[in-house]
């Protein structure tokens, strides 16, 4: 059902004489390839942290991904990282590090 609202939200509305409707799960198939948005946006998601890791040191982005921020962290479970996010999509498709 998530991937159906992205699509529909990426591809938007259908125009059929003079009136606008949504889009049906077949046309949104047949636009998008990929059968699995959720796949598609975890390799992409991966593409993003691999062309992270190959940005040289002195750029911003590179800067505020290898900070360390100050203080304390709440009480309470953890808050969920970009990077743990991303190892763990290394993990669900199978990809070697």
């Amino acid at each position: 059902m998530f991937d159906r609202r992205v699509l529909r939200c990426i591809f938007g509305a259908k125009q059929e004489n003079g009136i606008w409707r949504k889009r049906y799960n077949h046309e949104l198939y047949e636009i998008f390839n990929d059968s699995d948005i959720v796949v598609h946006i975890k390799v992409k998601k991966l593409a993003w942290a691999g062309h992270l890791m190959r940005m040289s040191d002195e750029r911003t982005l590179k800067k505020i991904f290898n900070a360390k921020p100050d203080g304390t962290r709440s009480v309470g479970r953890p808050k969920l990282r970009w990077e743990d996010g991303v190892a763990q999509d290394t993990q669900i498709l199978g990809v070697k590090r």
